[in-house]
């Protein structure tokens, strides 16, 4: 029975994540790791769905469990290493967008920030689409386009903070932050 479960859970997130529903695909994925614990390609999909949201750290995390479960032919490893050099590219990215956000240095920040993400797609693409060009554009992070979206509200380019939210639900058609973002701002043009 907790077989049959965690293939429903499993192939509802392979589906959702091939549909460009990342937040949804991480809910199904983490009832499938929960109810078998020990399959590294449930933990493995889990933290490429984690990435595409930019939540590196979880992302990791994800990749640690499945190399525990099993280290022989996991590409876990490999992502791993690629993924802690963007945790520390963006760490040091965030705290210079954070001081020139405090001097209200919007569209300097803007352009710190586009720079970085230029400099780091393809880690993802680099991986999965080895085999599978289903998923060529997994190579954004959804919450660093929420961010950009921001910068770009914030420096008076509300049409390009449009295209970027509207590019992060591309990338995931259920992200609840972008969603917030867009009904924000169409509610205050009212």
């Amino acid at each position: 029975m907790v077989d049959k479960l965690f293939f429903y859970y499993y192939n509802m997130g392979l589906k959702r994540a091939r549909n460009n529903e990342i937040t949804l695909a991480v809910e199904a994925l983490s009832i499938a790791v929960a109810l078998k614990g020990d399959n590294i390609y449930a933990w493995n999909l889990l933290g490429l769905c984690y990435y595409r949201l930019g939540k590196l750290p979880t992302a990791e995390y994800c990749w640690m469990v499945s190399l525990y479960v099993n280290n022989q032919d996991n590409p876990a490893s490999e992502y791993i290493k690629s993924v802690k050099e963007e945790k520390k590219a963006l760490e040091d990215c965030v705290s210079s967008i954070t001081a020139l956000i405090g001097e209200r240095e919007y569209k300097k920040a803007l352009k710190v920030l586009q720079k970085k993400l230029q400099k780091s797609r393809g880690f993802i693409r680099k991986f999965i689409l080895k085999n599978n060009d289903a998923d060529k554009r997994i190579n954004d992070n959804v919450m660093m386009l929420n961010y950009t979206g921001l910068l770009y509200m914030l420096s008076g380019k509300q049409k390009k903070a449009l295209k970027a939210w509207g590019k992060a639900l591309l990338l995931d058609a259920s992200n609840p932050q972008a969603v917030m973002y867009i009904g924000s701002f169409f509610n205050q043009r009212k």
